[in-house]
């Protein structure tokens, strides 16, 4: 066993932990040590067994990406002291109320001024809740308070001035919400 890379010792315990057919597991930062395909298939049997064998899972991570992948729902411990517990959609989509808006705008022959131009045109529509995070080339970053204004409408407004390539539209992502329950802001 003492041969064996990290990956191959975390896979090796996690059968083990599974041969028995348990009605509860506990998983202490099971991806750690595998590279991305093996992190996919693992998140996956994770989910398969939950799912169609009942299977209590417990996961312990540090991880943001297996939190998301994972779990439905998720405590956050702080010092001892439960600061979380609920649903990862509810963290994701209700907690913070915010989007991130990545923006791709046509190809101009200016295109380096562009999206400067671009984010002041946007700063003097005076859009309720909307902060510029990025301006630079053609690439925009926008975050969005959803509780004061709707992205359709944020979108359809920078259009009316800016044609756009691209775009997406995200929520902040699970680990800087983590961050921001430990520090105290939220």
């Amino acid at each position: 066993m003492r041969k064996l890379s990290l990956g191959q010792r975390i896979r090796c315990e996690i059968a083990g932990s599974l041969i028995h057919s348990p009605s509860i597991v506990f998983l202490d930062e099971p991806s750690i040590g595998l590279d991305i395909i093996a992190k996919q298939k693992l998140r996956g049997f994770i989910r398969r067994i939950n799912r169609e064998e009942g299977v209590t899972v417990f996961l312990t991570s540090h991880d943001a990406d297996d939190i998301e992948h994972i779990c439905r729902r998720v405590i956050v411990i702080n010092r001892g002291t439960v600061v979380w517990d609920g649903s990862v959609n509810t963290m994701k989509y209700h907690l913070l109320g915010r989007r991130i808006l990545d923006i791709e705008l046509q190809e101009t022959p200016n295109a380096q001024e562009r999206a400067e131009e671009t984010a002041q045109e946007i700063k003097a529509m005076n859009l309720q809740g909307l902060t510029i995070v990025k301006a630079e080339g053609n690439s925009l970053k926008l975050e969005l308070d959803i509780a004061r204004n709707n992205p359709g409408t944020v979108v359809s407004r920078i259009m009316e001035h800016s044609p756009i390539a691209d775009m997406s539209i995200s929520t902040t992502p699970v680990e800087e919400i983590i961050t921001m329950i430990y520090q105290g802001a939220i």
